[in-house]
C-alpha cells in the first residue's frame, strides 16, 4: 500500500504514527474546515495569553480580541490558493505573534506546518476530500455494531473482533457491491 495522500484529523500522534509507516512519500492533509477550525478554537482557548499586569475585565477584554484577530488571520490563510500568497500570510502571522503566542505558533505553524491546512496545497486530485465524514461514520459503526460501545477493551480484544467479525463483513459487502 502507497498512498499519496492521507486525510486524518487534527492528531499529533496520527501524523506521527503516518510519517513513521509512509514516510514523506504520503502528503498528510488535515481535515479541511471544519475540524481545523474546531482544533484552532480549542487551542486558542488554551494557549493564547496576554500580559498578567492587567484587571481581570481587561485581560479577558485583551485575549478574546488577540483570539479574534488570530482565528480571522488563519480562516484567510485556510481559503488562500496561491501557494506564494500563503507562504507570505504563514511568515506574516508567525512573526506578529510569535513573541506572545509561541505555544499557539509553535503547534499550528511548525508542527503542523500550513501545508496540512491550507487549500493552497491540497492536491488537486484530492480536492474533493476535505472531510473525513465517511471515516468517522465508519468508526461509529465499528463502536456501535462490533464492540458495543464498551471502552477499554484489551487489545488481543479488539484484535479479533476486527480479524473475525469486521473482516467477513468487509469480504461480504465487497462481495455484494
Amino acid at each position: 500500500m502507497n498512498p499519496s495522500q492521507i486525510t486524518v484529523d487534527c492528531s499529533i500522534p496520527e501524523i506521527d504514527a503516518i510519517r513513521v509507516v509512509f514516510g514523506d512519500v504520503c502528503k498528510i492533509q488535515l481535515c479541511f474546515f471544519f475540524h481545523v477550525d474546531q482544533a484552532w478554537s480549542r487551542n486558542l482557548l488554551t494557549k493564547v495569553k496576554t500580559a498578567s499586569t492587567m484587571t481581570d475585565e481587561t485581560v479577558n477584554q485583551a485575549v478574546k480580541r488577540t483570539r479574534g484577530l488570530m482565528i480571522a488571520e488563519l480562516k484567510m490563510m485556510m481559503y488562500e490558493v496561491n501557494i506564494t500568497a500563503v507562504k507570505q500570510k504563514t511568515g506574516g502571522f508567525q512573526n506578529r505573534w510569535i513573541h506572545t503566542q509561541r505555544e499557539f505558533i509553535d503547534i499550528w505553524v511548525n508542527t503542523f506546518g500550513c501545508e496540512n491546512w491550507t487549500a493552497a496545497f491540497m492536491q488537486e486530485a484530492f480536492n474533493y476530500m476535505k472531510t473525513n465524514n465517511c471515516i468517522e461514520s465508519r468508526n461509529n459503526q465499528l463502536i456501535s455494531k462490533y464492540l458495543k460501545r464498551i471502552k477499554n477493551r484489551r487489545l488481543d480484544q479488539l484484535v479479533y473482533i476486527l480479524y473475525v467479525n469486521v473482516e467477513k463483513d468487509m469480504k461480504l459487502e465487497e462481495q455484494r457491491v
